[in-house]
């Protein structure tokens, strides 16, 4: 015949185990949950560190080629302005040899 201490006893470890399991069990399933979210964060910021170096890389890009344009820009003008100071200076060597009206106001025209 089973006494009620036995029973007792038994009721309690059978408890405890159950509780045990189901504390390791959560405690599993908690890792489990925390490395997989620890390995999305990493994908997540690996993915995050690459498109930021390529923004940079396109940012630098951009940049170059803003920079080349500029310099095309800035050789035209001085080409231009090289063109007009020898007309200029054409004109003016003209207008010191003759003397003429027409020299003169070629020159006026061309050294503003």
């Amino acid at each position: 015949m089973l006494s009620y201490g036995k029973l007792g006893l038994t009721i309690y470890l059978a408890l405890s185990l159950s509780l045990l399991a189901a504390g390791t069990t959560f405690k599993l399933w908690l890792e489990h949950d925390a490395n997989t979210f620890a390995s999305h964060l990493e994908a997540e910021s690996a993915a995050m560190t690459e498109q930021i170096r390529q923004q940079t890389q396109l940012a630098q890009y951009q940049q170059h080629l803003r920079q080349i344009e500029q310099n095309k820009l800035r050789a035209k003008r001085d080409a231009a302005n090289a063109q007009k100071q020898r007309t200029c200076t054409f004109w003016r060597d003209q207008y010191a040899k003759t003397n003429k009206s027409y020299d003169q106001s070629m020159m006026n025209s061309a050294c503003k």
